[in-house]
């Protein structure tokens, strides 16, 4: 017991110090906040869900008094919270009793553990994710003229100023002008996209390393066979249709759309990876489609047409049940 106080609070110091480093304003900088709900992760897969309550304990013992105050609300909202709370979802299971046919009258009774299915965690992800882009636009504004206002601020102080001062070509207010309008209606969905990001990235390390430590409190999921909420779609279909509203309200419509999309470009890549799995060539397939969505952003929307497209084609169990025998019945 005083092993998972003492993991969780230690891991909150280090997550405290990897965020307290977007001070140093490098690249290198931008990494370690990237990976900064890193160690809380650890804690909370490996010695559970008060191990990452501690670990956001731990994280303000170092933040408040290096950044102070908001910036500690900004760690416990966008970093703490959310990881202890999928920590929880990962470690979250069931009992239900079943039996097993003995001989006779005999039955052995048995105990059935399900695990919170890992497709559900993601989908939570994306919900916090857009809930954090939408808290982040109105952190910046109440309304949309005082966000443009905010952003055109951060606009000038950090690309005409800190940027163009170190650059061989300064970039100039006319050059600035034709992107600002894109950046203003973007920066929602990529910082909703980003957060995803590391928060599944940081959820499969931490349960690399503990499954590898032997202290992952659940059996590692097979993330090939993921899958979302049946009204997961409908949030999705309503957050585009709203994005094309004007205004404030479609701005923070973009973060959950964007959000959702990635969730199911995961879900078009698990599908891709079940469906190949019988198949030679499979490396290379995986390395040209991989490539590809690097290379070549628009495919991801091909990839999430197979994700949409999985409730009513359901491709992965039409492929896995191929080449199997059809169910005897008797007569």
């Amino acid at each position: 017991m005083l092993t998972r106080y003492i993991v969780g609070f230690g891991a909150g110091l280090a997550s405290g110090v990897l965020f307290a480093s977007v001070l140093g304003g490098s690249a290198l900088a931008v990494t370690l906040i990237f990976l900064a709900p890193l160690p809380i992760y650890i804690a909370g897969l490996g010695w559970g869900t008060i191990a990452a309550i501690l670990g956001g304990a731990g994280g303000l013992a170092v933040i408040i008094p290096v950044l102070g105050p908001k910036s500690a609300i900004g760690f416990l909202s966008t970093l703490a919270v959310p990881a202890i709370f999928l920590c929880y979802l990962v470690s979250l299971r069931r009992e239900s009793a079943a039996t097993t046919p003995g001989t006779g009258q005999n039955t052995e009774p048995a105990t059935l553990i399900e695990w919170y299915p890992m497709g559900r965690v993601i989908a939570w992800a994306a919900l916090i994710a857009g809930i954090i882009s939408a808290v982040s636009v109105l952190f910046l504004g109440t309304d949309f003229e005082s966000y443009r206002t905010a952003i055109n601020a951060i606009l000038d102080r950090t690309i005409l100023n800190d940027i163009s001062s170190g650059a061989a070509t300064p970039f100039s207010k006319s050059v600035l002008a034709k992107y600002r309008d894109t950046v203003i209606w973007m920066l929602p969905a990529a910082s909703a996209l980003v957060w995803l990001l590391g928060a599944i990235t940081n959820i499969w390390l931490a349960g690399r390393i503990t499954k590898a430590s032997g202290l992952l409190t659940r059996p590692w999921p097979d993330l090939a066979l993921i899958d979302y909420p049946r009204n997961f779609i409908f949030g999705f279909a309503a957050s585009v249709l709203a994005a094309f509203m004007p205004g404030f309200p479609g701005l923070i419509a973009t973060g959950f759309a964007a959000a959702f999309f990635f969730a199911y470009v995961l879900l078009g890549l698990a599908i891709i990876h079940t469906i190949t799995r019988k198949l030679a060539m499979r490396p290379m397939l995986l390395f040209t489609l991989y490539f590809g969505l690097l290379a070549f952003g628009w495919i991801s929307f091909l990839i999430a047409i197979i994700g949409l497209g999985e409730p009513l084609f359901k491709l992965r169990e039409r492929m896995t049940n191929r080449g199997n025998p059809p169910a005897q019945t008797g007569g």
